[in-house]
């Protein structure tokens, strides 16, 4: 019977989250197309404005088919380009880690829900055999479509520390689009600067091991040719 109750209240969070995304996408899809429309928006929260920003953020990340990238330029046409990148960085990186604890949580129905089956169909095997590196290049770089996905890496076998971490690091790149958000050439170079910077640090991170392994491999090497001479 209890199990039986909580199917029931599984259910029904589903059909409230699914009717709430809605809602949610009407308003977002209409009114959220472009970097003044955000701005005109969210001025009208007064000083909440930041905390309307974010909330924002977190819905465009959990409605997937919703383009971001007019939101993210937003934030820096808003706010400037430092806290237009602190307010974008916190967002998209809470509203993806939710759609991770959502998926563990209501696991593979959501899902279905939220993503297309042609697109399950194309990545699921893929999510599958991804490595960690992928996983952080995947939030890293602009060519994924990171919002669906994490509907599939949140029902994934791999550990929540780790997609945590690969969210808040690889989150950095697209929030630093704040810096193009007023003036677009201007602000290439910065965030240029910051995408590689983040790139290099995501690399040494994840091959830590195997770099430090090859500088021990080298040096037993030197040694050994030293001994030999």
């Amino acid at each position: 019977m209890e199990q039986k109750n909580n199917k029931v209240v599984g259910t029904l969070l589903i059909v409230l989250y699914i009717a709430l995304v809605l809602v949610v996408w009407y308003y977002v899809s209409t009114f959220l197309i472009d970097k003044v429309a955000v701005r005109d928006l969210v001025s009208g929260y007064g000083i909440f404005a930041p905390l309307a920003f974010i909330l924002i953020q977190i819905g465009q990340n959990i409605i997937a088919p919703v383009a971001h990238y007019p939101i993210l330029l937003a934030g820096g046409f808003i706010f400037g380009p430092g806290l237009g990148f602190f307010y974008n960085w916190v967002g998209t990186s809470i509203g993806t880690i939710l759609i991770i604890l959502m998926t563990r949580k209501f696991g593979r129905p959501i899902v279905n829900k939220m993503v297309s089956q042609k697109f399950i169909e194309k990545y699921d095997h893929i999510i599958q055999k991804l490595s960690l590196f992928g996983l952080f290049l995947i939030y890293a770089l602009p060519v994924f479509p990171d919002d669906e996905i994490s509907y599939l890496i949140g029902v994934s076998a791999m550990p929540l520390k780790s997609i945590v971490f690969a969210i808040l690091l690889g989150k950095i790149p697209g929030a630093a689009l704040s810096f193009m958000g007023d003036e677009i050439v201007k602000g290439m170079s910065p965030v240029a600067i910051i995408q590689v910077t983040v790139l290099i640090v995501g690399a040494l991170f994840y091959f830590r091991k195997n770099i430090k392994n090859l500088f021990i491999k080298k040096e037993a090497k030197l040694n050994s040719e030293k001994y030999i001479r």
